[in-house]
């Protein structure tokens, strides 16, 4: 995990899409 100041706000949001996809799919498998 990386700390605050090495994250991006890209990281940040690539991270957070991936987590409400990777829900979405195991609500629906």
């Amino acid at each position: 995990m990386v700390t605050a100041s090495q994250c991006t706000t890209e990281t940040v949001f690539d991270y957070s899409w991936k987590q409400v996809v990777q829900a979405y799919w195991n609500r629906y498998p």
